[in-house]
């Protein structure tokens, strides 16, 4: 099958990747993401506060909610109670199955909520393409589509920014279908973090570290890096548990961007106290 190439952006591919990407970055605005989840964020908390769930869809985005605090466990919850009636709840809490979050890896489970998912669903409502795509192209290991997934990611209607996130992949990963084309990468991985997609910058850090160049915008990426270690720190102290705490001390090995060595040692000290303390608590079963 022939390549596609999506030309969206405005720099033209050459042989120093490594520039084309920098340029491409520039011709973007800087995203605001971390003062807008920030201000998003605490006005969704005062909401639930005040406004418990009781809808499935309401469970929904409080699952959605909670997901974002990296509270997986009570995100787990919400989507476990709303999934027999709400769509992107059966999509999450298979997603939930899939990586772990908030219960115990399981495929079989995975595999089964996607596939409930698909004899549910409908393409010709917008707001079920993003999901059908997904289960599409994670859920199952047949021959994918991937035009197909494609245009339902590109005409959904429903996590829009997250549809972008995968578009803006499909020109990183090897595809049979899309040409590994860097711009494109750019443009909509920008796009997606603009919009909220957390995953975009921290995707759009390893293209540049690919390719031995810095990240544009060094604030924006330690702004990242601060905004998630503060929320995944503020769950496990919150919820004391085994995963949260090895997530904690994932996130303290890493480090941030270009630190100093010292604190790179304090971060390194911290992540294997954070591991022995997880290691002492006992193993959770799958949120209720």
């Amino acid at each position: 099958m022939e390549k596609i190439y999506v030309m969206i952006s405005r720099a033209a591919p050459c042989a120093a990747p490594g520039h084309v990407l920098t340029k491409v970055f520039k011709e973007y605005r800087m995203s605001f993401y971390t003062d807008n989840e920030h201000e998003k964020g605490r006005l969704a908390t005062l909401h639930w506060l005040v406004h418990p769930p009781e809808t499935a869809a309401e469970f929904f985005l409080y699952g959605e909610y909670a997901f974002r605090l990296y509270e997986f466990r009570k995100a787990f919850a919400a989507y476990k109670h709303a999934a027999n009636e709400e769509i992107g709840a059966l999509f999450k809490l298979g997603w939930c199955f899939m990586h772990g979050y908030g219960t115990a890896t399981d495929k079989r489970k995975a595999a089964s909520c996607f596939g409930r998912l698909l004899k549910s669903a409908s393409e010709k409502e917008a707001r079920h393409r993003y999901y059908i795509g997904m289960c599409y192209l994670y859920g199952s290991d047949s021959l994918k589509d991937e035009e197909h997934i494609w245009y339902l990611f590109a005409n959904c209607s429903e996590k829009i920014e997250a549809a972008l996130y995968e578009q803006g992949l499909f020109f990183i990963d090897d595809r049979k279908s899309f040409a590994k084309d860097l711009p494109n990468a750019v443009f909509y991985l920008r796009k997606a973090y603009d919009m909220g997609e957390e995953r975009a910058v921290f995707a759009m850090e390893d293209l540049f570290h690919l390719y031995k160049k810095d990240y544009p915008d060094h604030t924006e990426l330690v702004q990242a890096y601060s905004w998630r270690l503060g929320r995944i720190l503020r769950a496990a102290e919150k919820s004391p548990c085994r995963e949260y705490y090895l997530r904690l001390s994932d996130c303290y090995r890493q480090g941030f961007p270009d630190d100093s060595p010292g604190n790179r040692k304090k971060f390194l000290r911290l992540a294997d106290e954070y591991k022995r303390f997880a290691e002492i608590l006992p193993i959770e079963d799958d949120a209720t």
